[in-house]
């Protein structure tokens, strides 16, 4: 016998009078009618009336075992970890059904314990309930507008998640112990203990909170919003649910940041609850997949008829299959496949297979709900057509299904393959207008049509658009695939890829040619552990696997308190000079999300080329122009969360900008770091210098030691250069806070100065920083009475020599002639090869006096040779090599090879 003389549908399925809003439980809504805020007959019967509930649900294992823990907890019989329960499945997968079952039972707990109508139930759940009705809190996102609250018909205007449950458990009475906390959207720190303990037993159930705190995220609280208030306080109630017995919780979220709004926040919103929620009942699934078949059956159909008439056309089909076993799966002819068909009677169990487990994967469609949606509108259509039915129907089956109902299929895509044959160039296809004349009915919002095409067109791979002219676009199927499902289709495959390796070259690359501007720093890659001395400031951009959140953290000032404290193996004597640049996990999103489209799209280019008609083949260039541009633009905003050691700690600041070039990106932050954190000095103060304990009132500190100090020490700030010490000394030295002095020893000097700036070399060696002083400048040392030779000049006097110089002063260099009266010397230039063992004596006689004199203009150059022997050749992969490009270009100079 055909299913329809067997089974019988429910009456709302057979008339044909099914309401959308059956397979769209909304919780909220069943309790407002309950409480009569709303009218009953918004509210399908069979959510609203507990008998008509349970007899129309299958009990599945997760509801029948989460019926039984809640059951048990709102009678005092249970621990706190089955109080705080948070279930967390895909969209439609049952949790918002669940939630209503455990409504009927805290709100009819008397009711159930009793009545017969409930034997069943209580064979399953057990004897463990309350003895009277439970207080029940209902918080979905669409309880209280997190802008404008909710006014009760009490009088109670409710403002957050906590006014509402505190109002809903106990009335204005509990409510006006948190008011203040509810008006002024801030979390009852500590206060929820107590309010459970007065409405006891109780159950809150909360649906859909991460929605709602999206929307709340919009909503300032001094310098939080309300959506960080909601998830601390999430925190709050899960522990006052912990400590009061007979109080439960069940919350559901959902399995995916993609049904969150679908945007960043959203998933920084679904970490923050399931971290308070600690999935602490995540492991309770509301349907499991061998259960489909009998919450379909139960859902749907009335009556099923006799096991023995679904057991012969289980045999017959059975029979088929084995007689036909080499062209069918294997499974098909196994007796184990009889049972499945008997299970899913009346439905083929490959129909069921298809809805729930292949379109149930997708992210947009509703699992469970949407497989009884789609399930009752094919029942319903067969039904009414089972008089005129011409096809034998001993099962419902995928062949069955009449494609053409509203709630099948979109009508704009039959329309569009009908338009697509027998028309020929630019009369294939309909038009957007044309479609709209077709589509168009009674109730229907033609706005919703420009959205459908767009669709459409992002998901269809053979569909085709072009210009009509002022008819809008014109869509047609071909046989050729379009660019843009093409694109759909690669960039699905490159989903879990995470371009780590992409972004590493993409940064050292974009830091390759970057221009340093003000900045003095050197900037290196994906620093590794072995990382050699920086005697001077250094910019260390760190791998993508180090995304700066919360949760990673410790292991990123780990691996910074590593670099700063180790070269390999050996101590780092210069920890001062490191500075980290460090990814934030949104930046890096948006980064790779990039990367994702450039590779999507240079995949396709590599694969399809040819295949592509002229226009498909230039928008493709575009949009892979595009593309790169992103790349380049978005590997900035990804790096804003700059580091140094600080003492024994890693400080952090997070950059509130970005520029779209990474260069420039990275003169923002040295700008940030240099003049508003005042991480780095171009000159040191000082202020600076007394904090650095380099402002002796005793002795003396050599100049090379103050300078290291900077270098070494992470208790002081960092230093731009070794200028920024020796200008911020010469002007201490003419400030009076420091004297400068020249000698072997701070105790011997031959040369000080106090109250006068000083030209200092940071590579001088004998230079000494001293107390300041205002005696008269030291004498030179008096000869032995009795001992001057005829013109050996007193002690202060200067005896210039007759080639214009004074003469060898111990510990200092020769000095350059001074000028004659009426001599002027307008330039000297200095040239001559020097070797390489005198090449110290260049800045000893030479530079350090030049600079001492202070004049304006003066010019440093270098021709440097090197040249190989035979014996010895040179390779231009040799480190020492590479070592000498890398210097000359950081210098700005020109090194050239000659083979």
């Amino acid at each position: 016998q055909p299913w329809y003389a067997i089974a019988t549908p429910h009456e709302d399925i057979r008339k044909g009078q099914l309401a959308e809003a059956v397979f769209a439980a909304n919780l909220w809504t069943v309790a407002q009618a309950a409480a009569g805020d709303v009218p009953r007959e918004n509210v399908p019967e069979v959510y609203l009336d507990p008998d008509i509930f349970f007899k129309k649900s299958f009990l599945t294992a997760g509801l029948r075992n989460m019926l039984t823990r809640v059951g048990k907890s709102l009678a005092g019989a249970s621990d706190s970890g089955d109080r705080i329960i948070s279930l967390q499945t895909s969209f439609g997968g049952g949790k918002t059904h669940m939630l209503i079952a455990l409504w009927h039972l805290a709100k009819s707990a008397d009711v159930i314990r009793k009545a017969a109508a409930f034997k069943e139930l209580r064979a399953v759940i057990g004897d463990e309930l309350p003895k009277k009705p439970c207080n029940v809190a209902v918080f979905t996102h669409q309880t209280c507008d997190a802008t404008q609250g909710r006014k009760t018909k009490a009088g109670v205007h409710t403002h957050t998640l906590w006014g509402e449950l505190a109002f809903q458990l106990g009335g204005k009475e509990l409510y006006d112990q948190i008011a203040a906390n509810d008006q002024a959207r801030t979390v009852p720190q500590g206060l929820f203990t107590e309010i459970l303990r007065q409405a006891t037993p109780c159950l809150i159930l909360i649906d859909e909170l991460a929605d709602y705190c999206v929307g709340a995220a919009a909503v300032n609280v001094g310098n939080t919003t309300l959506a960080d208030q909601t998830v601390s306080f999430v925190q709050q109630l899960t522990q006052a649910v912990s400590d009061v017995k007979g109080a439960v919780v069940v919350a559901t979220l959902p399995a995916s940041h993609l049904e969150v709004a679908g945007s960043e926040k959203g998933q920084e919103i679904l970490q923050g609850l399931e971290k308070r929620f600690g999935r602490m009942g995540a492991d309770l699934k509301p349907v499991a997949d061998d259960e489909i078949f009998e919450v379909v059956r139960r859902r749907l159909f009335q009556d099923l008829g006799e096991r023995a008439e679904h057991e012969k056309i289980a045999a017959a089909y059975l029979a088929m299959y084995r007689q036909h076993e080499k062209e069918l799966p294997s499974d098909a002819t196994k007796a184990t496949y009889k049972e499945r068909l008997i299970s899913a009677y009346p439905f083929h169990p490959e129909l069921i297979d298809a809805l729930y487990l292949r379109w149930g994967s997708h992210n947009d469609f509703q699992r469970t709900r949407g497989v009884l949606r789609l399930l009752a509108s094919i029942v319903g259509d067969l039904w009414q057509r089972r008089e005129s039915n011409t096809q034998a129907q001993w099962l419902i089956q995928p062949p069955h299904i009449r494609w053409t109902i509203d709630a099948l299929q979109s009508a704009l895509t039959s329309a569009i393959l009908l338009g697509s044959f027998g028309g020929q160039g630019d009369r294939a296809g309909y038009s957007s207008k044309d479609l709209k004349l077709v589509c168009s009915r009674p109730a229907l919002n033609w706005n919703y049509t420009d959205g459908a095409l767009l669709e459409l067109e992002n998901r269809g791979f053979f569909l085709h658009t072009a210009s009509a002219g002022n008819l809008g676009k014109r869509y047609w199927f071909g046989v050729k695939p379009t660019l843009n499902k093409l694109i759909l289709q690669y960039r699905q495959s490159f989903e879990t890829q995470d371009f780590d390796s992409a972004i590493r070259d993409q940064v050292e690359q974009q830091a390759g040619l970057t221009k340093l501007g003000a900045a003095t720093w050197r900037v290196l890659t994906d620093p590794a552990n072995d990382l050699p001395e920086q005697k001077s400031l250094a910019l260390l951009i760190l791998s993508p696997t180090f995304a700066f959140s919360e949760e990673t953290q410790s292991a990123i000032e780990k691996k910074i308190l590593d670099l700063s404290h180790k070269c390999g193996e050996r101590e780092r004597h210069f920890r001062n000079t490191l500075l980290f640049l460090a990814p934030s996990p949104r930046g890096l999103n948006r980064l790779r999300q990039a990367l994702r489209e450039e590779t999507t799209l240079d995949a396709v280019q590599r694969d399809y080329k040819s295949q592509l008609d002229a226009e498909q083949a230039g928008e493709l260039v575009e949009r892979l122009k595009t593309a790169r541009a992103s790349v380049r633009e978005t590997l900035g905003s990804a790096y804003t969360v700059a580091a140094r050691v600080e003492g024994q700690k890693v400080v952090t600041v997070a950059l509130t900008d970005a520029k779209k070039d990474f260069g420039e990106h990275l003169q923002l932050v040295w700008k940030t770091l240099v003049e508003e954190e005042e991480w780095i000095l171009k000159k040191v103060g000082p202020v600076t210098l007394q904090k650095a304990g380099l402002t002796p009132t005793e002795g003396g500190i050599r100049l090379s030691d103050a300078i290291e100090a900077f270098m070494r020490y992470t208790d002081k700030p960092m230093i731009a250069s070794r200028d920024a010490v020796t200008q911020g000394l010469s002007q201490a030295c003419k400030e009076r806070y420091i004297g400068i002095g020249r000698g072997l020893r701070a105790d011997n000097l031959s040369k000080r100065w106090c109250g006068e700036a000083i030209a200092l070399d940071p590579g001088e060696e004998g230079v000494w920083i001293v107390p300041p002083f205002t005696e008269e400048p030291l004498a030179q040392p008096q000869p032995p009475a009795g001992s001057e030779k005829p013109g050996t000049p007193t002690a202060g006097a200067i005896n210039i020599q007759e080639d214009g110089t004074q003469p060898p002063v111990f510990g200092q260099p020769p000095t350059l002639p001074i000028a004659r009266a009426g001599k002027v010397i307008k330039k000297i230039v200095i040239r001559g090869a020097v070797p390489p063992e005198s090449w110290s004596d260049l800045f000893r006689s030479f530079v350090s006096p030049a600079a001492r004199m202070r004049l304006k203009h003066l010019r440093l150059g270098i021709q440097f040779e090197l040249e190989s022997t035979a014996d010895q050749p040179l390779s231009e992969d040799d480190p020492t090599i590479k070592a000498m490009q890398e210097s000359a270009q950081q210098l700005s100079l020109d090194l050239n090879f000659e083979e």
